[in-house]
């Protein structure tokens, strides 16, 4: 299957330290998993929202359901032994879906 370059976009604002996000029924939007979701990024600012985007390949032909979330990425306490530092990876809290259920099937 081929893949094409697809813009997801939301607008809004988000207070400090939360993050809009995309999860959905695919490899590329994370299984459904927060964890593994794409986080979108801050293109610019218009009145009082903000625009904020994720350029994600998908393959063609395949349908594909996604929501945005809100939420924040919660940093592990780092664990100290003697000679070494270990830490462990980041979690998404999901704080709030945007939007229910949306389809898209690139053709």
């Amino acid at each position: 299957m081929t893949p094409s370059q697809v813009t997801f976009e939301i607008r809004g604002t988000l207070l400090p330290g939360e993050v809009f996000a995309i999860c959905g029924s695919c490899d590329a939007l994370g299984n459904w998993n927060p964890q593994n979701a794409v986080a979108l990024i801050n293109e610019n600012e218009t009145g009082d929202s903000v625009l904020w985007k994720a350029v994600i390949a998908l393959n063609r032909g395949v349908s594909v359901k996604y929501r945005y979330f809100r939420g924040c990425f919660l940093e592990p306490k780092k664990v100290k032994s003697l000679l070494t530092m270990d830490s462990l990876a980041s979690t998404m809290v999901l704080k709030h879906w945007i939007l229910d259920g949306l389809h898209v099937r690139l053709k």
